[in-house]
Parts: structure tokens; sequence; C-alpha cells
């Protein structure tokens, strides 16, 4: 494992941490491969950079505010140097355009792929541990805790 990978790799989950931050749609797809795959917590994936594209576009308009904190990833290198898997916690705060606010706890699971522009995600999967008011006062799924520890 190379460390200049895995710098870019944290990079890369930063840089779409900060697009969240920004709502800049177009920045938060650059970073999925061409083909690359977004799943989130029973909604249906979203595919591809055209999809991905109008998905951000949708969610974004829906934030006057979303604050994401990404937390310390973890970062595994295949030994072909190609592909590499990453766990990214976050915390998210959503400021609502219809007013609400909301809280998510969570973490990203992901699957990297490197290509001639660098390293980018080819599959981002969103599971939710806690997605609620701010205050708590939801349900938390601790059954969906992060299964297994990863390679050190």
């Amino acid at each position: 494992m190379s460390v200049a990978d895995e710098i870019a790799i944290r990079q890369l989950c930063a840089a779409y941490t900060d697009a969240v931050v920004r709502g800049s749609a177009a920045d938060a797809t650059a970073v999925y491969a061409p083909d690359g795959i977004l799943a989130a917590g029973g909604y249906p994936d979203v595919v591809g950079h055209e999809k991905l594209l109008r998905h951000f576009g949708r969610l974004f308009a829906s934030f006057e505010l979303a604050y994401q904190i990404l937390h310390s990833p973890l970062v595994d290198i295949e030994e072909s140097g190609q592909t590499a898997h990453a766990r990214c916690p976050i915390t998210a705060y959503q400021f609502l355009t219809d007013g609400g606010r909301a809280l998510l706890i969570g973490w990203y699971q992901d699957d990297l792929v490197k290509l001639d522009i660098g390293w980018r995600f080819a599959r981002r999967e969103m599971h939710y541990l806690y997605r609620g008011p701010v205050d708590l006062s939801g349900q938390p799924s601790v059954g969906d805790r992060p299964v297994g520890a990863f390679p050190i």
C-alpha cells in the first residue's frame, strides 16, 4: 500500500464532504467513477454521472444548509494498487428548506477504483446509525453497526 494512495483516498473522502457542505452537485458527482454508484438506506441506487448530478442537485436544493463532518476514514488498498475500500464515519446536520432540522450519524462503505485521473468512488453506500431530530429523540439503528474489523 502506497502512502500517496492512502492520502489521495482520504482527500477524495474529504472532497466529497466539502462538496456537500458547499452544496455543489457538480463537485459531489466528480468524486465518482463515470459508472459510479451511490446507495443509501433503502433508496434505489443512483448510477452514473448524469443521474448522480441530478440526484445531488435535487438533494442539495432541499437544504438551506447541510454541514457534514467527516471523521477519520479507514482505508484498505488492494494488492493490485488499483482498487481499495474505505469506511468513512460521518455526522451531518441538515437545515431543510421546509424549516425542518435533522441529524444523521453513520458511515459510508466505499469501494474505490484508481483511474487515469486518480482515485474515484466505484460504489459509495451510506449506512445510518441515527437519522432523526437533532435532540436525539429518534431511535438509533444499532443493528446496522459496521461488521468486521478493518485491516491495519
